[in-house]
């Protein structure tokens, strides 16, 4: 009985869990203000369109598959070297129409913030410096060409609070074809650090 009950169950968590339509709140998205508190914000304009973390993702490797919340990933580790420690930040941007992605985005950014902290960094787009955009739904990479670097700039770095802000700026290339470029600009975080 116990197991006819837990079948059921999933059936019907399956069931409820396959039907997503957000394209009808695409105009809810908007540029997160920027702040210095650790809310735990990302978002910049791509090409002069707004980009934050927004929306639903379809995993299907799971024992439950469905669509799960965009979330905004901050790690803060060691980068490989024992005395570099590298800050990474990731979201994601989908849009979905009748179950389908028609914009699936994903945006990330790793650097190593040196004492004092709070500078301007130039990202060359070697791992652990470096912004990427993936168009999941076109196929797309965009990365740093390492003659144009991209400007990051801390504007808080609190460690007793575990909290980095900052703004960011610069122009992205396709890892296929390097004229075809992406302009970011506005770009903002706020996040609290993981260790």
């Amino acid at each position: 009985m116990q197991q006819l009950l837990f079948i059921l169950t999933l059936i019907t968590i399956v069931g409820c869990n396959k039907d997503f339509d957000n394209s009808n709140k695409v105009n809810e998205i908007k540029l997160p203000d920027y702040s210095e508190s650790g809310i735990t914000t990302f978002g910049f304009l791509l090409n002069d369109s707004v980009w934050t973390n927004y929306g639903h993702y379809y995993r299907n490797n799971d024992i439950i598959p469905g669509w799960r919340e965009n979330r905004i990933v901050t790690t803060y580790n060691f980068a490989g070297t024992p005395s570099e420690r590298a800050l990474q930040v990731t979201g994601r941007l989908t849009i979905v129409k009748n179950n389908v992605a028609t914009k699936d985005i994903s945006a990330g950014f790793s650097f190593v913030p040196v004492p004092p902290f709070i500078n301007t960094y130039l990202l060359n787009g070697e791992y652990p410096r470096n912004f990427n955009v993936n168009d999941n739904v076109q196929g797309t990479f965009y990365r740093i060409k390492s003659t144009n670097p991209f400007v990051l700039i801390v504007t808080k770095f609190d460690t007793s609070g575990q909290v980095c802000s900052g703004r960011f700026n610069g122009i992205l290339y396709n890892d296929q074809n390097l004229t075809d470029s992406i302009i970011i600009k506005d770009g903002r975080f706020d996040v609290k650090l993981s260790y």
